[in-house]
């Protein structure tokens, strides 16, 4: 099929789909409220790797953060602030 020019009006522009790019499915868990998490919701079976998920996210985002092992499938986890700029 070659290419067309078309009128840009006709076409619906809202995204399709999820790119998932820029984002993550953490963001929530970013806002700075101390919260008990049962791993289990976001399809994780063991904490430590869970905890590292978190940390890496709040990370990214400039933020810093706590986490604390409860039990098996719970972690406590809190946005404590902005890190410093090197």
């Amino acid at each position: 099929m070659s290419d067309k020019i078309v009128n840009p009006d006709d076409y619906d522009w809202t995204p399709t789909g999820k790119s998932g790019k820029g984002r993550t499915k953490y963001r929530h868990l970013l806002d700075g409220n101390a919260r008990e998490i049962d791993i289990r919701d976001y399809g994780y079976d063991r904490v430590d790797t869970f905890r590292i998920t978190l940390a890496n996210a709040a990370r990214t985002n400039g933020l810093k953060s706590r986490a604390k092992k409860l039990d098996d499938y719970t972690l406590l986890f809190q946005v404590t602030g902005k890190r410093e700029q090197k």
